[in-house]
């Protein structure tokens, strides 16, 4: 979403940081962040490959047989939650203990995760992608951190033209600070093997002057399977990453921009062929997601989705084997 919208209690919704002072310190927080991301050869998690190249969606044989990916015993299952947060996104990975989390929605729906979590037995979380800083999907991020360990954190490296001086971004970056922990820039080709998952970093190919655009794609490889998340997204740069010529190929797809027409492009739907589309977006919500030019495609497509909006929290119960849905409400 282009959205920069509500604020923590205390500010007013969306606004920016007043006065010569509130400008001095989001500039000062700001160029500390650009100037001390992690590069990624610092994280132990992560290995660097060239983009694709170990993420086949072959037979549970052939990915077993890839030293370089981390193998799934035939009994383990990857459960993948897109997390019903409203107009936002969130969704949660979790193998053998191990966690991924994938944005964490908008302003005020930090509690929802945080119940989610509690329920799940989940204190801490191995890896946490920020897509990208608009407050519908970093909104909850601060929130959560104050509460549940945030391990590692990756997040884009914005153009310094178009580096959002929100309260919502500026939380964040504090509580980071504050807390002693740093930011591992994305960059296409980084992976990262949290226990039996795999995580590629196919996504921002390129430079843009647009926010949504700058999202942190992601490859998720759990034995056979493979999900695709995107962010938010947007057709130029989904024509990036379909320029890698790469295997797009997924059994997931978890819909760009909430299902919105600027993104899902036919092209990247006809790379990836999903198996299955899941879209976070809020009941009623006033952009109308998700658009109907994509519903079309999926439908046309025949492939099965689900959205938040419908069907609240959405589980994935991922095997080499199977895939399992299951919906908080039919």
């Amino acid at each position: 979403m282009a959205q920069n919208s509500k604020k923590k209690s205390g500010s007013k919704n969306g606004q920016k940081m007043g006065g010569i002072g509130g400008i001095i310190a989001v500039i000062a927080i700001v160029l500390y962040f650009l100037f001390s991301q992690n590069s990624p050869a610092d994280t132990p998690a992560q290995t660097n490959s060239v983009p694709g190249q170990n993420a086949s969606a072959a037979a549970p044989a052939d990915v077993a047989g890839q030293s370089e990916l981390p193998v799934a015993a035939p009994s383990e299952t990857m459960q993948m939650h897109v997390i019903d947060v409203g107009q936002g996104s969130s969704s949660l990975f979790v193998s053998n203990g191990k966690t991924i989390m994938i944005d964490a929605g908008e302003n005020g729906t930090g509690k929802t995760i945080i119940n989610y979590l509690n329920k799940l037995g989940i204190g801490s979380v191995d890896l946490f992608i920020g897509t990208h800083p608009h407050s519908d999907h970093i909104g909850g991020m601060d929130e959560v951190m104050r509460q549940i360990d945030f391990k590692q954190i990756i997040m884009p490296t914005m153009p310094k033209s178009i580096v959002p001086t929100t309260n919502t971004y500026l939380d964040v970056l504090e509580l980071i600070q504050e807390q002693g922990k740093s930011i591992t820039a994305a960059n296409v080709g980084d992976t990262y093997d949290i226990g039996a998952m795999h995580l590629e970093v196919l996504g921002p190919v390129s430079t843009y002057n647009e926010i949504n655009n700058m999202s942190v794609v992601s490859m998720i490889t759990f034995g056979a399977r493979r999900v695709l998340v995107t962010g938010d997204a947007e057709k130029a740069a989904e024509r990036a990453v379909i320029g890698l010529n790469i295997d797009l190929k997924a059994d997931i797809y978890i819909a760009g921009h909430h299902g919105s027409s600027t993104a899902s492009t036919q092209e990247l739907l006809d790379k990836v062929k999903p198996s299955y589309v899941a879209i976070s977006c809020g009941l009623d919500n006033k952009y109308g997601h998700p658009h109907k030019e994509t519903i079309q495609k999926l439908e046309a497509m025949k492939i099965p989705y689900y959205r938040t909006d419908l069907n609240g929290n959405i589980e994935f119960i991922i095997s080499d084997y199977s895939i399992q849905v299951e919906l908080e409400k039919k």
